[in-house]
């Protein structure tokens, strides 16, 4: 998995993987839920820490899929002193990425209240 600086978002346009051409760290990708909080960790190869971050109960306030391909998503990490960093996170695997998406589909799903 590769992590990406993205251009700013422009409103209408949307992400697109095919813009992203500065690769800024290499590693792999950790989700843990406790509690009912989703929190995700980039980790390189000797677990040093890139960049981490709580996944919102809007998952899609900080994790938004790429127009252009199935293997990109755009994440939005948190800044330890405040505000955060949108990052482009590139997977090499189909698979892999899509197991990351549907991770946050399966929690959303989870939370939804039903009344009759």
């Amino acid at each position: 998995m590769t992590i990406f600086k993205i251009p700013p978002l422009s409103t209408s346009k949307g992400y697109y993987l095919d813009d992203w051409k500065e690769m800024i760290w290499e590693g792999g990708v950790k989700v843990t839920e406790k509690n009912r909080v989703i929190k995700i960790a980039f980790i390189d190869k000797n677990g040093k820490l890139f960049g981490e971050t709580k996944v919102p109960p809007n998952y899609k306030e900080a994790i938004v899929k790429t127009m252009d391909s199935s293997r990109g998503y755009a994440v939005r990490l948190e800044n330890p002193k405040g505000g955060y960093l949108w990052v482009g996170v590139a997977f090499r695997d189909r698979n892999d990425a899509f197991d990351f998406g549907v991770v946050f589909q399966d929690e959303a799903n989870r939370n939804k209240m039903y009344f009759f």
